[in-house]
């Protein structure tokens, strides 16, 4: 972790987007493009001239969010020496800002994240992990003996997890590096962290139906005969406590859900107040007293119910980071963001899905 002095107060600069890099570039855009969204909002904070609330907001947050800090005000620029006020010849600063200006915008969007069991590793070249898997253990009482069965026959297996590097770019134009202008590189910046979320997303949830197959229709998989019902749910959730989970949280998309909270008797029980009036259409929200997440990466006519503390695991091997790189015969760049990760739901009894018959 390095450390620097600007604005009068200590900058920590993460090295980890350093490690592990996929590929090789010779520009320095995003560097670029960093030491200009961080001389923009310091001109803008030093004179008081944000456009508006909103402009002002969006330099609150970006100190916040980029430097760890709160933004200056006018008066303490005033008592700033030059030396604090001096734009560091940091690289490693520059790539940063970026960086965490595209984590703002993935971190939030990241709505399956509260779903699975996340973990982090370091892969200095390692491509999979290896998960230890056993059955489901029991306890019993101990012989006067003191001997214990023999370890040998305990049903155990392995899952092999595989990390991948996914990726999302913007392109860059020679104008927006000129004139930095930082509200629309900001906008840009917060689409690649956008896209990566959804693609987190989207994998999270093919894990999840990967391990609830509709050829475990006798054990984590139910095949509706119409639409998704009170009844329906009621029972999907008994099922699944039935294979020793103990669910706490249903995820669907907001389309499913909708046509599910029109059921005469989901109306009834929202009268009595199973969810907080004013809650039914945030992304997350409770029902049953299961957390209800909401996703647009959820198949349509599904709804998975799930044991969050055995749904597991999205390894995550490396924080988000930022290459960038000419377009071939062009004067504009692409900015690139990348993340490595693997996932797969390691047991399936934490999942039960519900799948919705819909006529045609």
């Amino acid at each position: 972790m390095q450390k620097l002095e600007f604005l009068g107060k200590e900058i920590r600069i993460s090295d980890r987007e350093n490690k592990a890099i996929p590929m090789e570039v010779e520009t320095n855009t995003v560097e670029k493009l960093g030491k200009k969204i961080l001389e923009s909002y310091v001109n803008l904070a030093k004179e008081d001239a944000f456009l508006s609330n909103a402009h002002e907001k969006r330099g609150t947050e970006f100190f916040k969010n980029a430097l760890g800090m709160e933004m200056p005000s006018c008066e303490d620029f005033e008592g700033m020496s030059t030396e604090d006020m001096t734009f560091p010849n940091n690289g490693a600063l520059y790539t940063t800002i970026v960086r965490n200006i595209v984590e703002r915008a993935f971190r939030p969007k990241l709505v399956m994240n509260e779903i699975i069991r996340t973990i982090s590793v370091n892969p200095s070249g390692v491509e999979t992990v290896k998960i230890p898997i056993s059955a489901l253990k029991t306890a019993a009482a101990l012989p006067d003996s003191g001997e214990l069965p023999d370890p040998s026959n305990d049903d155990y297996g392995s899952a092999t997890i595989t990390l991948a590097w996914i990726f999302s770019y913007e392109v860059i134009t020679l104008q927006l590096i000129q004139q930095g202008i930082i509200d629309i590189v900001q906008d840009q910046m917060f689409e690649i962290g956008d896209a990566l979320a959804r693609k987190v997303d989207t994998d999270i949830v093919a894990a999840i139906e990967t391990a609830s197959p509709d050829s475990n229709a006798n054990s984590n998989y139910t095949l509706l005969a119409s639409t998704m019902t009170y009844s329906d749910l009621i029972t999907g959730v008994m099922a699944h406590i039935g294979l020793n989970a103990l669910p706490d949280a249903i995820v669907t998309n907001s389309f499913t859900w909708g046509n599910f909270l029109k059921d005469s008797n989901v109306i009834a029980a929202l009268g009595y107040n199973s969810v907080n009036e004013g809650s039914l259409f945030p992304r997350i929200q409770d029902f049953l007293g299961l957390k209800v997440v909401l996703t647009t990466q959820a198949s349509a006519n599904n709804m998975y119910i799930v044991d969050t503390n055995r749904c597991k695991y999205l390894i995550e091997g490396s924080a988000i980071q930022m290459l960038d790189g000419r377009k071939s015969a062009t004067v504009n760049w692409e900015v690139i963001g990348l993340k490595l990760y693997g996932v797969e739901v390691i047991q399936p009894e934490a999942v039960f899905r519900l799948v919705e018959t819909v006529s045609s």
